[in-house]
């Protein structure tokens, strides 16, 4: 895909309701809700800062040293899987840390419903690669 895209952060429940930071590495590939929906990007970045940061994580993907990796794994410390862009061969987005103890939110917590974009599979380190063109077709799960 040709085109000059901002490297952004967005934000996806699974199946099982764990959350996933996204970062795009400057590609297109985000789900629709949060281009037809100006500021939700935002939205959802303030929600996740007040996450606390004491669950922990592990880098998953090899030996990181770049000004990512404390984005990826301060993601983690608040129980959040972690997720970049990688186009070595497809277009992929690939998992880099993981929280050592996940955070879900509890049913009752409107803040969410709506909000983000649901992934039918589930978040771990057994899907450590997600079709990047794939996430186009992720809607925000409205109840």
């Amino acid at each position: 895909m040709r085109g000059t895209y901002e490297d952004l952060e967005w934000f996806a429940i699974d199946s099982v309701g764990h959350i996933a930071l996204f970062t795009t590495g400057n590609s297109p590939y985000i789900p629709s809700c949060f281009v037809s929906r100006p500021g939700l990007l935002e939205k959802v970045a303030n929600i996740v800062s007040r996450l606390t940061q004491d669950k922990g994580h592990r880098i998953v993907t090899g030996q990181l040293d770049n000004w990512m990796t404390a984005c990826w794994t301060m993601a983690s410390d608040r129980g959040l899987f972690a997720y970049d862009y990688n186009e070595d061969d497809l277009p992929i987005y690939q998992l880099f840390s993981v929280p050592m103890l996940a955070y879900q939110p509890s049913v009752d917590n409107i803040e969410w419903t709506g909000l983000i974009p649901k992934y039918s599979g589930v978040f771990s380190e057994k899907s450590r690669v997600i079709n990047a063109a794939a996430v186009f077709e992720w809607k925000p799960q409205l109840e």
